[in-house]
């Protein structure tokens, strides 16, 4: 009797684990039709642009692929994070970068610079320093990497190389771009119901076509701040986990804004009490952001494309489509009222990461735990 109730036991906890793969199947799909839908209501709500569904989307059915170049890509970083000097490494480029950005803002300092008004245009000696500060973190990461691979391996380690194929690189700009401004329009739609901002007219081509051409001249900058961040750093961080290497990395941006912050320069005619704070818990959302865009498509390029919209358009237009002046610290892209709407996005995408992880464990394990809860 026994030997029979062991047998039907046995029985059907194999039947139990012979099913298992259909029925993870089956609630996978169920879970990105729900997903979908739920997204496809939200984002209007939310005053996000549909690409951001579909990066998500499309990053996921990405890592459904191991083999495919965005997912060897980030796999590398992976393994540069598990690398034994990687601490050395990171404690030296955090040192060289923080010291040669207070470096490069002497001359505004010794020159008793500080932007005290949103009207306040940036001076050309201000405008030379903070060229140079954006260039510090690829100099040094360059430096760094090149000193133990090469030269050669460190263009390719460190993102500048295209490390996928060229439709995948394109597509994954394209959709970067509009993440920032999608984020600023739902930011600036919080802005304006609470009084803060006042739109009066939509941007026309003569205002547009100079945001473009000054971007295109601006790329090598972005690539100077990115290869840094998310080239060296971002690699070197995800060794504490993906979740707190995300907003390490962010709230280090942010920080190492400092020396420029000080000086009125994102929130002019505010306290450096405050301005300071605020730029950081800035930094680590829209870091977070950039840095998921990077985790997502595999390319650094997409990640300088983010960045690059963040400065180049959506700076801009904020005051451009205004009939007032803007004060940064209420309204725009760095603003507080584009805090939850970015607190969101992220959420979002943490949410998506540990379902992925989730539906990707090895069956083994799972099996492991149902048996030994019998």
């Amino acid at each position: 009797m026994r030997t029979g109730t062991s047998t039907t036991r046995a029985s059907a906890r194999t039947n139990t684990v012979a099913q298992y793969p259909a029925a993870r199947a089956e609630r996978a799909a169920l879970a990105r039709v729900i997903d979908k839908s739920f997204t496809a209501a939200s984002l209007p709500l939310l005053g996000l642009p549909p690409q951001w569904s579909v990066l998500h989307h499309w990053s996921a059915s990405l890592h459904d692929r191991p083999g495919h170049p965005a997912v060897r890509s980030v796999k590398a970083m992976e393994r540069t994070s598990t690398s034994g000097s990687s601490r050395s490494d990171l404690i030296l480029f955090l040192s060289i970068s923080f010291i040669g950005a207070w470096i490069t803002m002497i001359p505004l300092w010794v020159e008793g610079l500080r932007r005290t008004s949103a009207a306040q245009g940036t001076p050309r000696l201000a405008a030379l320093c903070m060229i140079l500060m954006m260039l510090v973190p690829a100099l040094t990461a360059f430096g760094l990497t090149a000193r133990g691979r090469g030269p050669r391996q460190a263009v390719r380690v460190l993102g500048l190389a295209r490390a996928t194929p060229w439709r995948h690189e394109v597509r994954s700009v394209a959709v970067a771009l509009t993440i920032p401004l999608g984020l600023t329009a739902a930011g600036l739609t919080v802005a304006a119901l609470v009084g803060w901002y006042t739109p009066a007219h939509l941007p026309g081509p003569a205002t547009v076509a100079p945001l473009v051409l000054s971007a295109l001249l601006s790329v090598p900058l972005y690539f100077g701040e990115e290869l840094g961040w998310q080239g060296y750093l971002l690699p070197r961080l995800l060794r504490y986990g993906r979740t707190r290497g995300l907003l390490i990395g962010g709230a280090i941006w942010g920080a190492w804004h400092v020396p420029m912050t000080a000086l009125g320069g994102s929130y002019p005619g505010h306290s450096v009490l405050l301005g300071i704070p605020v730029a950081v818990v800035t930094a680590m959302l829209l870091g977070t952001v950039i840095a998921t865009v990077r985790l997502s498509t595999g390319s650094v390029w997409a990640a300088v494309a983010a960045h690059l919209s963040l400065n180049e358009f959506t700076l801009p237009l904020t005051r451009e489509v205004s009939g007032r002046l803007v004060d940064p610290l209420l309204a725009g892209p760095l603003s507080i009222s584009t805090w939850p709407v970015t607190a969101l996005a992220v959420l979002g995408s943490w949410l998506a990461y540990r379902r992925r992880a989730g539906r990707d464990q090895p069956l083994p394990a799972v099996e492991g735990r149902l048996t030994a809860s019998r």
